[in-house]
């Protein structure tokens, strides 16, 4: 949890940075009405913020989203987004004695993105519908077998901001920052294969996320 604390802490602060740049973009009355769509990547990391099982911590891992946005304004501010993407988040667990006795989880999601843009800040939701996992071990661990078939449904709030980079007649490219925290356990099973605990509520997320990335949006729009 405390992990996931900085994550959000490092977030915050570059929202503001984020609100104060796009602050002063100057939109022409026309424009802003321009449907955009394109791509997006980001990479950063991801961690299980819930309870951990006596005898084990747990540590962030990498984490990236591939797919694409859709922008639609609905006034000079406010604009209607939704993402689509391929979420891959991964988190370890370790022996809190030796971290060598390890077990490394993926878990992969597709997941749909409605969320709203102010200015330069977005806030919606991810729902994310389980497409792979797995896991590797390490030192005395074996790897645990493990499929999407024991994941659960991924439900996230999702905080961010967006700064453009450059910006064209046919498009702009934006550097983005994201945070998510999701209000569901990651598998039907606590995520344990060397572990006593037989709680579900433990090693068993919820994940917590936070990402930078770039976008390119493509104006759709005839002029």
């Amino acid at each position: 949890m405390k992990n996931a604390a900085v994550l959000i802490a490092l977030l915050v602060g570059t929202l503001s940075s984020a609100r104060a740049q796009t602050a002063t973009m100057v939109t022409s009355e026309d424009t802003w009405k321009d449907i955009k769509l394109g791509p997006l990547f980001s990479a950063g990391e991801a961690i299980s913020a819930g309870t951990v099982a006596n005898g084990a911590k747990t540590s962030s891992a990498f984490a990236f989203s591939l797919g694409a946005d859709a922008d639609f304004p609905l006034n000079p501010n406010i604009s209607f987004n939704l993402a689509l993407a391929y979420d891959a988040r991964g988190i370890n667990f370790h022996d809190q004695n030796d971290a060598n006795n390890k077990v490394d989880y993926t878990f992969g999601y597709f997941e749909f993105r409605p969320e709203f843009r102010f200015s330069g800040f977005l806030i919606g939701i991810g729902v994310g519908i389980p497409v792979s996992a797995s896991a590797t071990g390490g030192g005395t661990v074996p790897s645990p077998p493990i499929g999407s078939s024991s994941m659960t449904t991924l439900f996230e709030v999702r905080l961010g901001g967006v700064v453009p980079i450059v910006q064209s007649s046919s498009g702009v490219l934006n550097f983005t920052v994201e945070g998510a925290y999701a209000f569901t356990q990651i598998t039907n099973a606590s995520l344990q294969p060397y572990l006593t605990s037989s709680q579900t509520s433990q090693n068993n997320g919820p994940l917590a996320s936070a990402e930078i990335g770039l976008q390119y949006l493509f104006d759709l729009t005839p002029h």
